[in-house]
């Protein structure tokens, strides 16, 4: 069942237990990723932020941090404190600071806009605003020591070089930029919707945006107890509290400092097998409460373990003779394999900022990293999951928009792949109805994906970008799905380039959704066609795609797997 505990199936490792301190077994939380904002019973020293120090810029009235992306612009769109979020607060004269970004290279203003893009240290002046106070966690904290595991220890990056007995983390200011004599403002309202969110400037303090400083300290300041167990509903939906890190080499987090050598085991080949990286993962503490939040990580690791212990077999025979082999899906293999990264991967490339595109070599594509074992791929870098060709996963999503049925092949009732698909289970996850995956969008999350959900009002309803019940996801290098049962379409689209604008992604589907609106099919396919911007070398099986790892697993769970009654047929169908 979707609501069954994980570790009904993993042990009790997955299981959460009330206890009054860290060695109790089962499920901890972390109480922080290493950030401190001024809240009572912080350390006063690790609140102080030096030029070497991970800062943080949070805005309070967008509920979110300010990031730089990979052009330089400067926004606020995520709650998350990650690589595009860390700044270097690098002082210069008293009252002002060089705010240097992920990139290397520091904010200045360029048409109105912040933007890190110079350089050299450009002057901000900073404002603070004395009277902001930051309220403890009313969370209960089991322990206030450094966690470890077999992971390995913490690694701690201490303060040096404070800047101002002012500027600590919880302090609230605004920045002036010093060339123009304007403060940072975030736009809130615009005409186009990709500008709101954006740093502009303004001339009158009053319209500055407010920031509260925060910093990454490295330390988990103590564990607290997971409140309910992970269902596989929660794996599923990627509300499980497990997140992607270790991934970095370079830690940006507490966590990543305590999971990079568990990672490192597996790229080096020390762990083989999901087994032992799955009960690895268990021992160390979730980044979230589970049920609490969406967020893309090992969830899918997870899955993919749950899928063994279920099918009673090593994750590749599992997949192949439940999935894949049913579907004739005989381009899709698991990227670990030494033989597919030899020679079964299409070629991937890299499109520049200045419009030219470049091959990548593998050792550029995945940073010399790579698992050497089948797996649910992890996140953001790590291989390991499934890969797919076009033309084998239009049949899976053909089998989908069959209601569960290609050919000869019955994967799924039709009742299952409704339950699957039609439901917001981001919704019944989080207690709302109209959750969704980020404030102002359209989109719940179903068991394989995004979901675009009827919010009459929020949008225009004749808007050929927004068709009610069509569900899918998008991956790295430009791939993405999209299943439109109403019209009976379904789109699968691989660039294999990284790099690609965003735009691009919405431009197919809005001429997708023109060619839905207007009843021609032919035209959705030459919307598609239209788009496509590279090609894989002749001899290449698969073009790499991230999409089909979890779409694939999602269907194997309620396929029911091997140990399940069996029809008259002998397929198992649930």
């Amino acid at each position: 069942q979707v609501d069954d505990p994980i570790s009904k199936f993993l042990g009790d490792a997955w299981r959460a237990e009330v206890g009054d301190n860290e060695a109790a077994s089962g499920l901890r939380v972390a109480r922080s990723n290493g950030v401190v904002r001024g809240a009572a019973g912080e350390d006063p020293d690790e609140q102080v932020v030096g030029p070497r120090d991970a800062a943080f810029l949070f805005c309070p009235s967008a509920g979110s941090h300010v990031d730089a992306d990979f052009e330089g612009t400067c926004r606020c769109r995520e709650e998350r404190n990650g690589k595009q979020q860390t700044f270097r607060m690098e002082p210069l004269a008293a009252g002002y600071v060089a705010v240097k970004a992920h990139n290397g290279l520091y904010w200045d203003v360029e048409d109105g806009i912040v933007v890190a893009k110079s350089q050299s240290p450009v002057a901000w002046m900073y404002r603070v605003t004395p009277s902001h106070t930051i309220s403890s966690s009313p969370t209960r904290i089991i322990s206030t020591t450094s966690v470890a595991s077999a992971a390995g220890s913490l690694v701690s990056t201490p303060s040096t070089n404070s800047l101002t007995n002012e500027l600590v983390a919880g302090t609230a200011l605004r920045l002036r930029h010093q060339g123009t004599c304007t403060w940072a403002q975030l736009v809130t309202d615009a005409e186009d919707d990709e500008d709101v969110g954006l740093l502009a400037t303004t001339a009158d303090v009053a319209d500055g945006t407010l920031f509260i400083l925060e910093k990454q300290t490295f330390q988990i300041h103590g564990v607290e107890e997971a409140l309910q167990d992970i269902t596989i509903r929660n794996l599923l939906t990627h509300t499980s509290g497990l997140d992607a890190s270790g991934q970095e080499e370079t830690p940006i987090g507490a966590l990543d400092a305590l999971l990079r050598p568990l990672v490192q085991q597996c790229e080096s080949a020390q762990v083989k097998n999901l087994a032992q990286w799955v009960g690895e993962l268990a021992k160390a503490p979730l980044r979230r409460q589970p049920g609490t939040a969406f967020e893309e990580g090992y969830s899918s690791d997870v899955i993919a373990r749950l899928l063994e212990v279920l099918g009673e077999a090593p994750l590749e025979e599992v997949v192949r003779r439940r999935v894949l082999d049913p579907l004739q899906m005989h381009s899709t293999h698991f990227e670990g394999q030494p033989e597919v990264l030899a020679t079964k991967l299409g070629d991937l490339y890299d499109l520049a900022e200045d419009g030219t595109v470049s091959l990548l070599s593998r050792s550029e594509v995945y940073n010399n990293r790579t698992f050497t074992f089948p797996c649910g791929g992890g996140d953001r870098g790590l291989s390991g999951g499934l890969v797919t060709s076009t033309s084998d996963f239009m049949r899976f999503c053909n089998m989908l928009l069959g209601k569960g049925r290609l050919q000869n092949a019955q994967l799924l009732k039709e009742s299952t792949v409704a339950m699957m698909t039609e439901v917001n289970h981001l919704a019944v996850v989080l207690g709302n109805p109209s959750a969704t995956l980020k404030a102002g969008e359209v989109r719940g999350f179903n068991l394989l994906g995004g979901l675009e959900l009827q919010m009459p009002g929020t949008v225009d309803m004749d808007d050929p970008e927004f068709n009610p019940g069509m569900y899918g996801w998008s991956g790295k290098a430009s791939t993405l799905y999209r299943v439109d049962p109403t019209s009976g379409v379904c789109v699968v689209f691989m660039a294999n380039c990284v790099g690609l604008d965003a735009q691009v992604e919405r431009l197919i589907l809005r001429r997708v959704g023109e060619a839905i609106h207007n009843g021609c099919r032919v035209g959705a396919f030459q919307a598609v066609k239209d788009f496509v911007v590279g090609a894989t070398r002749p001899s290449a099986e698969v073009a790499s795609t991230a999409v089909a790892t979890a779409a694939v697993f999602s269907v194997l769970l309620a396929a029911g797997m091997a140990g399940r009654k069996r029809s008259s047929s002998g397929s198992s169908i649930c």
